[in-house]
């Protein structure tokens, strides 16, 4: 799992664009995590739509991944986990490097890499395998 002390940790090391917006974002969201889950369903709910529309177009992973609301979703931490899968459930999208990020896990089998249904499915089962379904 990823924690606050791996971020800053992270941040203090190579200030690289995506760390100071983890940095930022995980400050902003470690301060509302006392928001009840519906808040933070919300929150989530709100910030996968707007990145889903501002990377729709882009080609390049990096910069979807680099996105401002994909790192705070990140930086939501662990309760995240359950909302990207259940986004995947019923909207496929490039959510296996948060997922990465707050698992340490990569539970795609090498010959699903680059299949984008067969790597969302190989990450729903490991979230059904981890009590993470519905």
């Amino acid at each position: 799992m990823i924690s606050q002390q791996d971020i800053f940790y992270k941040c203090d090391h190579g200030q690289s664009t995506i760390t100071r917006n983890i940095r930022q974002s995980f400050v902003l969201s470690f301060n509302a995590m006392s928001v009840m889950p519906e808040d933070q369903q919300h929150r989530f709910n709100v910030l996968a739509q707007r990145w889903e529309t501002a990377t729709k177009n882009m080609s390049s992973i990096q910069g979807q991944i680099a996105h401002e609301d994909y790192i705070k979703i990140i930086a939501m931490g662990s309760l995240a986990i359950k909302f990207i899968l259940d986004r995947m459930r019923v909207k496929p999208g490039f959510w296996f490097a948060a997922l990465r990020a707050l698992t340490e896990a990569d539970p795609v089998l090498e010959h699903h890499r680059g299949d984008i249904h067969a790597m969302t499915e190989d990450w729903l089962n490991w979230g059904e395998k981890n009590a993470y379904s519905c």
